[in-house]
């Protein structure tokens, strides 16, 4: 009988099924009582779970990179031919090995786009109006290297570019 005692202690509370009668539950609550609570509580955990599933499916959960190289990256690209400005800055995104301009600090006059493989390989073209560059290279997890060309209607310019993770 002690040992029955101490098993039911030990156990803890008994969760019931409807029209079952509790055997164990808050002390001095009720058996109407613990009832409402043990279905509003499961109503809760219901209702949450739902909500989590419902976020994970519209993409508002965690977000995960798809890729290695996914996220934010300053570009700096550095002239080393030709009558082009010394050097330029530029913030790009990755995005499941998808190179765009990182719309939050980019003022849109570049058009950038460009993809990265597996194994870091870039592949990226820029262009404003008249004047094109295509850049090659390759990214590492937290920084990358390659050259560019590029040529406008007047002059033709070449160089590196370095990138770092934001």
């Amino acid at each position: 009988m002690a040992e029955d005692a101490r098993k039911d202690k030990v156990s803890g509370p008994r969760y019931r099924h409807r029209g079952e009668r509790s055997c164990a539950g808050s002390v001095g609550a009720s058996e109407g009582q613990q009832g409402r609570k043990m279905r509003s509580n499961s109503r809760l955990g219901g209702l949450f779970f739902t909500l989590s599933i419902a976020f994970a499916g519209a993409g508002l959960g965690p977000v995960q990179a798809k890729t290695p190289y996914d996220g934010p990256w300053a570009v700096t690209i550095m002239t080393q031919s030709g009558t082009c400005d010394p050097a330029y800055r530029y913030a790009v995104s990755v995005s499941n090995g998808n190179i765009i301009a990182d719309a939050r600090e980019s003022s849109g006059v570049v058009a950038i786009s460009g993809k990265v493989d597996g194994s870091g390989q870039v592949k990226v073209n820029l262009s404003r109006g008249e004047q094109q560059a295509n850049a090659t290279g390759k990214l590492s997890a937290n920084g990358g290297a390659g050259t560019w060309s590029g040529k406008s209607s007047s002059s033709a310019c070449s160089g590196s570019w370095e990138a770092k993770r934001n």
